[in-house]
């Protein structure tokens, strides 16, 4: 009951919330409250269908370097030509010389959850991808 309590009131912040993400390379940085493990609790399409997941051992880490590490149950991998950067809307997540994905983000400090919803990016056409990912922190 209490993770639907708190999927619910995520999907209301990001409903009430509409950011407009725009780089300005003076404003991008990386925020302290990122900086650690966070792993998936709920997903969906759009706001709308939001559904909440069973969590599994997989999460995303974040440092304070500004790159990303992903593990799941089978492979830990920490990806120092995969940065991060954030504005005050948008999270930045550069692959490479041309290849990155933008989300808007929404982090709610009482609950320390993380609402991510990609707006630019390669989203497999042919599966169906979730676009917004709500996360939260773990130990």
């Amino acid at each position: 009951m209490k993770t639907k309590l708190l999927i619910l009131a995520a999907i209301l912040l990001v409903l009430a919330g509409s950011f407009a993400c725009e780089k300005n390379e003076s404003e991008v940085q990386v925020k302290e409250f990122i900086i650690g493990k966070w792993q998936v609790i709920a997903q969906g399409q759009t706001e709308e269908d939001i559904k909440p997941i069973t969590p599994d051992n997989s999460y995303t880490e974040y440092f304070k370097d500004g790159t990303i590490g992903y593990f799941n149950t089978e492979v830990y991998a920490k990806y120092t030509d995969r940065i991060y950067k954030m504005d005050d809307a948008c999270l930045y997540v550069i692959f490479g010389t041309d290849s990155d994905q933008i989300y808007e983000y929404y982090y709610n400090n009482f609950m320390d959850l993380l609402t991510l919803k990609i707006i630019k990016g390669d989203i497999p056409a042919i599966y169906p991808y979730p676009f917004i990912k709500i996360y939260q922190r773990i130990k």
